[in-house]
């Protein structure tokens, strides 16, 4: 074969298959991705799950905590994880809540001791409409505070049951049966839940809440009644709370073994005695620079029979904004507690830097 014949031969090939090429459908590259979407109905930071119509948000914080007290310093690493999932539906929106902290292994350096590292989820919740069922913030937990290291111990903390709470005017009522399993002797079981009901409204910019709880412990039907008010002015904020239990003790908040049985208790051994209890206390915080200045006061007391003990907390503090969600906050509180008789004081200066996210 002449070579002139093969190279045409080759150019016809060649030309043959560029154009059955050009006839096959383009090969389309992978669509881009798509951005999330928001769920500005929700409030910021939510955003919608791909393929269905729930939105979802993330959020929590970091924080690495040293304090001292009487000559021994200590560090207290921390964190905090919060799911928080909404959608709307026909019977209204639903909204499912997770919230786990995390402590990791504390440091003495004085004893050169090691604290062990824990976890554990202290919200659970799901949620239609009014109606809330799970491990939420008990309704009777209303007092707040500015300090992180400063408890008011009003409240009870967290709830573990079934609320429901709808809008009447201007007023907010929640009605709530919660476990009161935290709340009762190692001798005394409970055996009903707490039933609370809460009044809340807005005030002039601020809020106001009152609280009744029946609490059933093992000898006798003991109450509590709580109240907490906060009223902004300006860059001023001030909160006052108070609070008086009958058999309800740690609705005011117990204070340690100064009565005939461990904390926590509502009743004595014998069940002869109640253990009624008080709080009263406020705080005031005020925007300064790039920070808010605060200052927490809180005074209990828990009396059965002949036993009796008080305690009392100064807290002080500055928080300040670096930026980019950090926080560095220094704090002092002063605690004052009185057994028996027996006076006894602590003081403990806090550095904490926490990354809220």
């Amino acid at each position: 074969m002449k070579l002139s014949t093969l190279l045409l031969s080759s150019a016809a090939v060649l030309v043959a298959g560029s154009a059955f090429a050009a006839d096959l459908p383009a090969k389309k590259g992978a669509p881009a991705a798509k951005a999330a979407a928001g769920c500005p109905a929700f409030g910021a930071g939510f955003f919608q799950i791909p393929g269905g119509d729930t939105c979802i948000k993330f959020s929590g914080y970091a924080r690495g905590e040293v304090s001292s007290s009487s000559g021994s310093t200590s560090t207290s690493p921390a964190a905090r994880l919060i799911v928080d999932t909404r959608s709307n539906s026909e019977v209204g929106a639903v909204r499912g809540y997770i919230r786990a902290n995390f402590s990791p292994a504390s440091s003495s350096y004085t004893g050169g001791s090691t604290g062990a590292s824990s976890a554990d989820g202290d919200r659970a919740y799901a949620q239609v409409g009014g109606l809330t069922a799970g491990a939420y913030g008990s309704v009777a937990d209303i007092s707040g505070s500015q300090g992180n290291a400063f408890g008011s111990g009003l409240g009870g903390g967290s709830g573990v049951g079934l609320k429901y709470g709808f809008a009447a005017g201007a007023t907010t009522i929640t009605i709530a049966a919660e476990n009161s399993v935290d709340r009762n002797t190692s001798s005394y079981s409970a055996t009903n839940p707490d039933l609370m009901a809460a009044l809340s409204m807005d005030v002039a910019g601020g809020s106001v809440t009152v609280v009744g709880v029946s609490h059933k412990n093992a000898v006798n039907q003991g109450y509590a009644y709580l109240g907490a008010a906060s009223i902004p002015a300006g860059p001023v904020k001030v909160g006052v709370y108070g609070g008086a239990s009958y058999g309800a003790v740690a609705y005011t908040g117990a204070i340690n073994s100064a009565l005939t049985n461990p904390q926590d208790l509502d009743v004595n051994s014998a069940g002869t005695s109640t253990t009624e209890g008080s709080n009263m206390g406020g705080w005031l915080s005020m925007a300064a620079g790039k920070g808010t200045a605060y200052i927490d006061y809180g005074y209990r007391t828990a009396k059965n029979g002949s036993a009796s003990s008080n305690k009392s907390g100064l807290g002080v503090g500055y928080a300040y904004s670096v930026g980019g969600g950090i926080t560095v906050t220094p704090e002092y509180l002063n605690t004052q507690t009185n057994n028996n008789g027996t006076t006894s004081t602590s003081n403990t200066v806090y550095l904490r830097i926490q990354r809220d996210f």
